[in-house]
């Protein structure tokens, strides 16, 4: 039986889909993901990351609880409950990918987060010239 755990958000900026592609992006999510248990610092920092996205905290637990990571000590979980609640109390910002054993093979954001799925902030036509620009450089037109 999977236990559910219900964590309250003021409001997530990230949207439940989010989880679907971090495996895509991410080595170490995958490998969490897949049972390969990464170390506590590395938990951690997914922990800040995932809190970030609705229903992420849930997701987290189940990885947890369905690749049987603590049964041997079941006390574990509810220590991850208790972390997760933290996170959230304390309003923890993602942690950034230079916790991450693939930090240097692998291409990312600042964080999970940003390297999902950034945030664009700015105006919609500063967002226009910099697309423009882009789209000219990928072309190898000169730009001054």
């Amino acid at each position: 039986m999977t236990k559910r755990y219900t964590f309250l958000f003021t409001k997530t900026p990230y949207r439940s889909n989010v989880l679907d592609d971090i495996s895509k992006v991410c080595q170490l999510y995958r490998e969490f993901e897949n049972g390969n248990k990464p170390a506590h610092e590395e938990l951690y920092a997914i922990a800040t990351n995932v809190y970030h996205i609705e229903s992420g905290s849930d997701k987290f637990m189940e990885i947890l609880r369905s690749n049987r990571y603590y049964d041997h000590k079941k006390w574990k979980y509810d220590y991850w409950v208790r972390t997760l609640q933290y996170i959230r109390q304390k309003n923890s910002k993602p942690q950034s990918c230079t916790f991450c054993p693939y930090h240097n093979t692998c291409t990312h954001g600042t964080n999970i987060l940003s390297t999902v799925k950034p945030i664009y902030k700015g105006t919609w036509m500063s967002d226009r010239r910099f697309m423009i620009l882009i789209v000219m450089q990928s072309l190898h037109i000169k730009t001054s």
